[in-house]
Parts: C-alpha cells; sequence; structure tokens
C-alpha cells in the first residue's frame, strides 16, 4: 500500500511484496556459532537438570515460574565427556556445511537496506494484517503526536520516573503477595520486570488504519518489558477468568459460528454491527474502576490501579504519562475493555431484551440480531451510544446481511429452508494476501501448520459446501501465486473435507480416561531455524546417534540421553519488519 505520491522504483516494491514476515536467509556463520556455543550450553544445562532432579513432575515448570538461569547443577563427569563429545561432533559437521544460497539477490538486499534509510518515507505495518504500508515520514509522525497531544488521555512527563513505578510494583508485591501463602510462589514472577537496571518507557508507534477515510493510525506501546508487565499479565489471566462467565462477551470467532448454528434465526428482521470508536484511550479509568471494583478481590484490584495509572510511553525523544484509558500493548487491556463494556452495557440492554435474539461483542465490535421494528433498533443504538460520555459507537443496520470479525453473514437459502443464517470468509477489500512466500527462511513445518490453520479457519466460517470449496481454491491458486509449489500443497488440501465441519465446531468436553502411559521425558534444543542446519539431522547428532559418534560409549557416560527424547525446536530469523524498524 503507498500512502505518498513520491513514485518508487519496481524493485522497491518487488521488495516490500514480500510481506513483513518474511525471513531473508541469515549468515551461516551467526548460525552455527551459537549452536555449538550458546545454544547446545543451554541444551547441555537441560541435561544436567534432568540428571539432578530426576524424572518426578514437580520438575516441570509451574505457572509464573521465573528461572534461575545463573546456577547450574553439578553434572557427572560422564555425562560431561559424552556432551562434549557430542559437541565436538557437531562442530565438525558445521565445518562442513557450504556457504548456503541466500533467498534475496544482492538488488534486493540492496534495496532492502536502502528501504530502512530513507530520510523522508517510512515502512509501516497496516491494521488489521492489510499488508504493508510505504508512507511519507512526516505523516507518520504526525499522526502519532496528534494522538499523544490529546490532553484528556496524555500529558507530557519532565522524565520517566523508572524509580518510583520499580518501588511502588516492588512495594504491592511485599505488602499483598508475598504474606500470602498461596501467592507466594508468583511473588518473584511479578517483581522480576521492576527489578531490571535499564527499565524504560514503553515504545510508542502505530499501526495505519487504511480502513479508514482518511487513514490514521491505531495507537500500540510496547509494553512486554515494562516494569508493570508481570503485574499485568496477573492481573489479566484474573479478569480472562470473570470474561469467561459472561455470555455476551466473544472469546473468538468460532464461538460464535456454534451459537449462529445452533441458533434459530427465521424470526430476525435485522442485523446490526457496531464499532467503539477508539475504546482503549476513551475509558474513564475512574469510572472503570467503580464499575470493576465489585467484581475483583482487593489485591488484584489494587494491581490493576496500580498498572492503569502508571503507563508511560516514549515517542519522539518525548515522554507521555497516560493518565485514562487504557493502553494497547499491556496484556490486561482486552479483558479490562470487555468487561467495562459488559458493565455499561447491561442496563442499556434490559428494556429491549424483548427483541434481542441475540446480541454479542468482542472488545470494540458488536453484532446484534433484532426481531422487533427499525426504530426500536434504533433506540437501542442510540441508547448504546449514549451510556457513556467517553464512548461513542458507529452503527451498520442491515436487512439481509452484514460482515462482522472475519464472518460474512446473510438471509440465504439456508434462512428460509431452516431458519440459520449463510456462513462465509469475509474478504476485506484492501487485504494483499502477502502470505509468507514459499522461498522464505521458515521450516516447511511451520508453512505447511499455516496452510492446515487457515484451511480449518475456511472450513468452521463456511456453512455451504461448494462456497468452500471456491474458497479453498482461491487460497490455493493464491498460495501458488507465493511460490508454494502444487507437490507441497496437495497433501495439505486433501486433509481439509467438508464433511469434517460438524466435527470441527464440536465443543471439547472434558472427559474421565484412565492415566496416560508414562512417556519418555522430553528434551529441547532451541536454534535458529536454517535449511542447512536442518539437513544436519540434529535430533540424531544430539543423541549421540550419528554414524561419527560411538553412541554405546556416549550412552553409558550418560544413560540420561538414553531415556529422553530430544526435539530441535526452531527459533525465527529475523524478518523483514524487524529489518524495516516497522514498529520502532
Amino acid at each position: 500500500h503507498l500512502l505518498t505520491d513520491t513514485p518508487f522504483t519496481f524493485e522497491d516494491i518487488e521488495v516490500l511484496s514480500l510481506g513483513s514476515k518474511f525471513i531473508p536467509t541469515p549468515s551461516l556463520r551467526h548460525l552455527t556459532d551459537p549452536l555449538i556455543g550458546a545454544d547446545f550450553d543451554r541444551f547441555a544445562r537441560s541435561i544436567y537438570l534432568r540428571e539432578h532432579f530426576g524424572d518426578d513432575e514437580p520438575w516441570k515448570r509451574p505457572r509464573y515460574h521465573v528461572p534461575n538461569a545463573s546456577w547450574t547443577p553439578d553434572a557427572a563427569p560422564g555425562t560431561r565427556a559424552a556432551l562434549t563429545a557430542i559437541r565436538k561432533n557437531l562442530r565438525e559437521k558445521t565445518r562442513r556445511l557450504c556457504a548456503p544460497r541466500n533467498n534475496l539477490n544482492r538488488r534486493q538486499r540492496e534495496r532492502l537496506e536502502a528501504l530502512k534509510a530513507l530520510p523522508t518515507h517510512t515502512v509501516r505495518l497496516a491494521d488489521k494484517n492489510l499488508g504493508v504500508v510505504l508512507c511519507d515520514k512526516q505523516w507518520y509522525e504526525d499522526e502519532c503526536r496528534n494522538h499523544l497531544a490529546n490532553k484528556e488521555t496524555y500529558k507530557v512527563a519532565a522524565t520517566f520516573p523508572a524509580n518510583r513505578i520499580n518501588k511502588l510494583v516492588k512495594n504491592f508485591v511485599e505488602r499483598n503477595i508475598e504474606n500470602v501463602p498461596e501467592l507466594k510462589h508468583i511473588a518473584a514472577f511479578l517483581k522480576q520486570p521492576a527489578e531490571q537496571d535499564d527499565n524504560k518507557a514503553c515504545k510508542f508507534y502505530g499501526l495505519v488504519k487504511l480502513h479508514k477515510s482518511p487513514p490514521t493510525i491505531r495507537p500500540i506501546s510496547a509494553a512486554f518489558h515494562y516494569a508493570t508487565a508481570g503485574l499485568s499479565r496477573w492481573v489479566a489471566d484474573e479478569l480472562q477468568d470473570i470474561v469467561a462467565t459472561k455470555e455476551s462477551i466473544l472469546g473468538d470467532t468460532t464461538s460464535l459460528v456454534r451459537t449462529l448454528e445452533e441458533l434459530d434465526v427465521s424470526q430476525v428482521t435485522y442485523l446490526a454491527t457496531f464499532d467503539v470508536v477508539s475504546l482503549y484511550p476513551n475509558i474513564s479509568v475512574n469510572d472503570a474502576l467503580k464499575r470493576l471494583r465489585p467484581l475483583v478481590d482487593a489485591r488484584v484490584f489494587k494491581a490493576l490501579e496500580l498498572v492503569l495509572r502508571n503507563h508511560f510511553v516514549c515517542f519522539g525523544g518525548t515522554t507521555y504519562h497516560q493518565h485514562n484509558g487504557t493502553a494497547m500493548g499491556t496484556q490486561l487491556a482486552p479483558p479490562f475493555a470487555n468487561l467495562y463494556m459488559d458493565a455499561l452495557e447491561q442496563k442499556v440492554l434490559e428494556p429491549f431484551a424483548d427483541n434481542l435474539a441475540l446480541f454479542r461483542r468482542l472488545i470494540d465490535d458488536g453484532l446484534i440480531l433484532w426481531t422487533g421494528t427499525l426504530a426500536r433498533l434504533q433506540q437501542l443504538l442510540r441508547a448504546l451510544d449514549n451510556m457513556h460520555e467517553r464512548i461513542r459507537i458507529t452503527t451498520c443496520v442491515h436487512e439481509a446481511a452484514t460482515d462482522f470479525l472475519d464472518l460474512h453473514i446473510s438471509k440465504g437459502r439456508r434462512f428460509y429452508q431452516a431458519g440459520r443464517f449463510d456462513l462465509r470468509v469475509h474478504r476485506k477489500v484492501l487485504n494483499k494476501y502477502l502470505y509468507v512466500p514459499f522461498h522464505s527462511c521458515h521450516p516447511r513445518a511451520t508453512l505447511s501448520g499455516f496452510v492446515y490453520a487457515e484451511l480449518i479457519r475456511l472450513l468452521r466460517n463456511t456453512s455451504d459446501e461448494e462456497t468452500f470449496i471456491d474458497d479453498k481454491i482461491r487460497f490455493f491458486a493464491l498460495l501458488r501465486e507465493r511460490g508454494y509449489p502444487t507437490h507441497f500443497l496437495r497433501p495439505i488440501m486433501d486433509q481439509v473435507t467438508f464433511e469434517s465441519r460438524p466435527r470441527r465446531l464440536e465443543r471439547r468436553q472434558p472427559t474421565k480416561t484412565t492415566a496416560p502411559a508414562p512417556k519418555p521425558p522430553t528434551l529441547f534444543m532451541v536454534t535458529t531455524y536454517h535449511p542447512d542446519v536442518d539437513s544436519l539431522r540434529l535430533q540424531h547428532l544430539l543423541l549421540g546417534k550419528d554414524a561419527d559418534c560411538d553412541t554405546a560409549t556416549v550412552h553409558e557416560a550418560c544413560p540420561t540421553l538414553q531415556r529422553t527424547r530430544v526435539q530441535v525446536a526452531w527459533k525465527l530469523g529475523r524478518k523483514v519488519s524487524a529489518h524495516l524498524g516497522m514498529t520502532s
């Protein structure tokens, strides 16, 4: 997507069309050095830990576990000798690898570097996964500053008060968590982000909202490593348990599809959707805390207030305090926004219950199936628009069909035959379908998993077999355009048939079964993916089962290896989005 009048070359567009998730082939040396160094050290440490603690269940990590990465148990001399032999064999194998063929040619690599250094333009991610946007840097920075200039939500801070926030987090944990026996085990997890020496304000950036006219940004603050990140995750988990009890709050599209497949909609006269305008920054913190206080216990409430009132972001060298609303980027934001909107909606919906065939909402997107008159429906929509002075909604009302989330819902053949809606996947007009190209440096299992998961989504969201087949053919054609060979796609495509749709929509019910047969413990070797490294058959090398290694001697020296399953877990290399700084 081009949001600029400046012409760009075909080579620039060609590189950007690879998509933000494309991974250029990394240097083999940059992979093999960690493989036989730091990555292998971590694998060896896991062997030592397994040997030290044994195979008992308590060895497994509990929830909110904070590992002590600086401690390594003493290992038996035989174990160290066996792992030294395996490392030596691995080093010899990597030395024989030839320089890999790069999946970008020299011209493309040069254009990638040139795009990163553009003085007047910037490459950004589009909102709603619509692709990559090339826009004027000044326009982007102005949009970010215009958002941060809203004094009802942000105010400029002279400095970032890192020490004060760190102290608040530590004091909260010491006074409310460490003295409670059933919570004491999570104290280290909650305090860990506040104990870092280099705590900074959250990085602020924006996703470009191409679907809005004129285009604007969706504000994001990267809070994953922020001082309150541990508290935010804990509170998010506590709030999510409450969200799960609210029938009107959607968990995902699949839960909506299940509901629609079971619902008689023969009396539905109108389908309405609504969208809350800029929900996160417009939530009144004082009002939200007042409404949510009865739902949570005192400790969770204190942690929630601490996170909401101490959020700082940084953009263009200036620090801002977000004194109202909640930030998109902190983990508690989705369940917090869901519960706040639910608290506002319930009193509004009560007088209209007789005409509500269905009311569902996922954060800021809502769906209404209505059985009454248009005038009465408009009364409800006005009431929703006026339920709080800071909350405003935009609405769409249709008689026959509507789009909601990634669903197209319509009164088709099934409506008149069985009182059910026809469903299919909603395709956004602006979507460029920049699927990860086949020649990206991704593990083949990742690519096949993505194709399979998308086919399952198409299947669940489509109620008609002919439509599903059409969508399947279209998806196949789009993947072929991205370089996926037919021999790779056909076996995956053949696995997903329309006959399996009822099974895919079944709710999983917990069943009592006998204890599963014990499995050998599994340890993971985590290293960055490269096709040439993959060809080494690391699994066999790490178990000492290679032809160049004396397997019997290795297993005799290290019995833990003999009774352990080893899996290679691939880390992904650096994506184009990271190369171009799309989130900085």
